[in-house]
């Protein structure tokens, strides 16, 4: 069974979200929380992650080792699903972008073909 300390995290609308987090009791690592909780709030509901309103530490044993109000869990890294939704649009446009250049070319290249040869003659 794991020893990791578990991170409890509420949201703004309520929803809870709890996970061992990787680190020592001695050396609680916040963001790496508060990150993995958005992480799993968004991956749950498939909307970003709203702000949070309270989280803690807690053993396995459930005694809570440090708590954080709404003020101190304010420094949130950006949502990865909205970086990943934009990062995915933009792929899809320069690909798009791509496909359109090369028709393009390829269209050029058959209109320049068919300009050298002598008015009525078929390739």
């Amino acid at each position: 069974m794991s020893t990791s300390p578990i991170f409890v995290a509420t949201f703004a609308d309520k929803v809870c979200t709890r996970m061992s987090i990787y680190c020592t009791p001695d050396d609680l690592d916040l963001e790496r929380g508060k990150r993995l909780a958005r992480y799993a709030y968004e991956s749950r509901t498939s909307k970003p992650a709203p702000a949070f309103t309270k989280a803690h530490f807690e053993d396995t044993n459930g005694q809570v080792l440090m708590s954080y109000s709404a003020i101190d869990s304010t420094t949130m890294p950006t949502s990865r699903h909205s970086n990943r939704t934009s990062r995915r649009r933009h792929r899809l446009a320069r690909s798009a972008g791509a496909k359109a250049r090369t028709a393009e070319s390829a269209d050029a290249k058959t209109n320049a073909r068919s300009s050298s040869l002598p008015r009525g003659a078929v390739r």
